[in-house]
């Protein structure tokens, strides 16, 4: 019996082997963690391990090295990702918003053709600077040409030459205007003669509309003969042209201005009899247009009035050139806002050209005045010019009126017998003027 109690309290064999098992695991757990230096709750005590030293400082310097280098690195490379992602995103965000907002680009092209216009339009309009866009611009017409296999006379290609045309002519470039022009006129008019679209008047109006610019461009080099060809091409072609242009929105527009361009070719050189019919005819235009839109062509009205007044003085029917000044001046002040007796200054284009219109015109007043010896009455529209001209900001106007009145006042003040008028060269009749030999514009450029 007590044998039987002994071994009833004796642990099992098994009961033995998971105390000694419980045991191990427990002086594991201590050693590991003597050996790491860490801690842990078991059973709800925290444990922990003695603490460590190195013996070793250099050791311990690369180590804390090594991890500040990791995080300096780190932190750059995030710098540098979130960087690249948000110029990234711009510069395509920027692409697309011009595209969709400022200036879209035609579909037929290349992204990175669309990409280079969206440049070339920005350094055509937010940050201009001329010569890097005609530089994105032929590159794009390039793609077209040569990546694409475009049609010299498609749209597209036609638009993007146009294109050219004008920022080298903005750039300063006359020469590389002229020929994209030439190269851009050539190749629309063999397409509407193979193609059949002579009827079309958008074309036509395009035609006769880049004719105008390679005329004036010729002008502003001096080869009169060539400006002469081009818009006489472009007055004849507004009459005699197939194409109903009438329905053209700015065709009265075009007409005025083509007209007047070529009677300002032919005033250059004195040919008054030709220019007078031309800026009569230009003047009935803008007159016409006037109808419908008095705003828009009010000052343009007035400026050809003026011209047509200094053309009938330089064929020597004075009377009737005094009378188109005066109208002239009175049609630019219907452009001009007059303010507790002064003339408002503005900064909007049309009102501009009427104020120097204005002072322009009372400046010719004043010289046919004084031709006439009624210095006191050229003497006020000289002065009057002067208030014209400094409201428009024009500084060349202004000194110009302001040596003719100190002029004037001068001769008043001390009269002398019989002295002769000061007039410039270009006020004199043509009757009274020795004939000027002609120039080529070669001579011209070349200055011989």
């Amino acid at each position: 019996m007590f044998c039987k109690r002994v071994v009833g309290r004796l642990p099992s064999l098994s009961q033995q082997v998971q105390g000694f098992s419980q045991r191990t695991t427990r002086l594991s757990q201590r050693s590991f963690i003597s050996q790491s230096g860490s801690s842990f709750r078991n059973n709800g005590r925290t444990l922990r391990a003695d603490p460590h030293f190195t013996t070793n400082p250099y050791t311990q310097s690369v180590l804390e090295v090594s991890r500040q280098a990791r995080q300096v690195g780190k932190a750059v490379g995030i710098f540098v990702v979130s960087t690249t992602a948000i110029v990234v995103i711009g510069w395509q965000g920027y692409h697309i918003y011009i595209e969709h907002f400022l200036h879209p680009t035609p579909p037929e092209l290349k992204q990175k053709a669309r990409n280079l216009l969206h440049g070339a339009y920005v350094r055509e309009e937010v940050q201009p600077q001329l010569s890097i866009a005609t530089l994105y611009v032929q590159e794009a017409l390039r793609i077209a040409l040569e990546e694409q296999h475009m049609d010299e006379d498609s749209d597209v290609a036609l638009a993007l030459r146009r294109r050219l045309a004008e920022d080298f002519n903005r750039a300063g470039n006359l020469l590389d205007s002229i020929t994209e022009y030439t190269r851009f006129w050539k190749l629309l008019i063999k397409r509407l003669v193979d193609k059949g679209e002579e009827n079309d008047a958008e074309k036509v109006f395009e035609l006769i509309e880049v004719s105008k610019k390679i005329g004036d461009l010729y002008v502003r080099i001096g080869d009169y003969n060539e400006a002469e060809e081009s818009l006489a091409w472009a007055v004849h072609t507004l009459k005699s042209s197939q194409a109903d242009l009438t329905t053209v929105k700015d065709f009265q527009k075009l007409e005025t201005l083509t007209t007047l361009s070529l009677a300002n070719l032919y005033a250059v050189q004195r040919n008054f009899d030709l220019a007078l019919p031309l800026y009569l005819q230009s003047l009935k235009a803008s007159n016409q247009a006037a109808e419908q839109q008095p705003e828009a062509f009010v000052c343009l009205t007035a400026i050809i009035e003026c011209q047509l007044s200094e053309t009938l003085f330089g064929m020597g029917r004075k009377d009737e050139a005094l009378g188109w000044a005066q109208t002239a001046l009175e049609t630019a002040k219907k452009g001009i806002s007059e303010e507790n007796g002064g003339v408002a200054t503005s900064d909007v284009e049309p009102v501009k050209d009427c104020q120097e219109c204005a002072g322009v015109t009372l400046n010719n007043i004043g010289k046919m005045l004084e031709f006439r010896n009624q210095y006191d009455q050229a003497l006020a529209h000289y002065s009057e010019a002067m208030r014209y001209a400094i409201a428009a900001k024009d500084a060349d106007g202004e000194s110009s009126y302001r040596f003719n009145a100190e002029r004037l006042g001068n001769i008043i003040q001390n009269p002398v017998a019989d002295e002769p008028v000061v007039i410039s060269h270009g006020d004199v009749p043509p009757e009274v003027q020795a004939e000027q030999p002609k120039r080529s514009w070669k001579q011209w450029l070349t200055g011989k």
